[in-house]
């Protein structure tokens, strides 16, 4: 269904700074990539956030973003799900670099650590993240709604 409607969209559509092909694009690979994660194909569902990742990046500038849903958070969900945490952290900095102080990605990354046994290096995340989350009415278990990620 949703490929359907993505093939009626005009190329002529946008929204804010982008069109909407290429943030339909963004949609497609990372429900592709959650799809195939799930299924078990878990190679070709982290190369497919990955590329979900690279069109987002892609993406022109806006305030707020059009495209209002970190796939950086989903992939590293998923790579923490699969244990791989070296992998998680490389994302979640990644993500700080893009969006600094971001709770998700300050959670994701402190749960990378921890997995990882750097205990200090996690501590001084989760102080960040707790900063940065000290108002939120929503207690995280991971980076994004959509995996849970390993402990």
């Amino acid at each position: 269904a949703f490929e359907a409607e993505q093939a009626a969209v005009p190329e002529a559509s946008f929204f804010g700074n982008n069109s909407a092909i290429d943030l339909l694009g963004v949609a497609a690979k990372m429900m592709e990539g959650e799809i195939l994660y799930r299924e078990g194909n878990e190679e070709a569902g982290l190369a497919t956030l990955r590329e979900a990742v690279a069109r987002e990046d892609r993406l022109r500038y806006s305030e707020p973003p059009d495209w209002i849903i970190p796939v950086r958070h989903a992939l590293g969900a998923a790579l923490m799900a699969s244990g791989r945490f070296g992998e998680a952290e490389a994302v979640y900095r990644k993500d700080l670099e893009k969006l600094p102080e971001n709770g998700w990605a300050l959670f994701g990354l402190t749960s990378a650590l921890e997995a990882q046994g750097r205990k200090a290096e996690a501590a001084t995340m989760r102080r960040r993240f707790e900063s940065a989350w000290s108002e939120a009415d929503v207690e995280l278990e991971s980076s994004c709604f959509c995996l849970r990620q390993a402990k």
